[in-house]
């Protein structure tokens, strides 16, 4: 598992979990910042444009 993948899996959890992200992070030993950080790009890969962009050889 990489590094995106890990830490959005921990947003994930952080989400179903209820807590603060501070009670969250230090229960999983994250700083803060760096989670916050994380959280912030979970919400612009969510939010697209509404178009996936593809190519094709014809």
């Amino acid at each position: 598992m990489d590094l995106t993948e890990k830490m959005m899996s921990l947003v994930s959890q952080w989400q179903e979990s209820g807590q603060s992200q501070r009670k969250f992070c230090l229960s999983q030993g994250v700083t803060l910042g760096k989670f916050s950080y994380w959280v912030a790009k979970s919400k612009e890969d969510f939010q697209g444009d509404g178009f996936i962009w593809f190519s094709c050889r014809v």
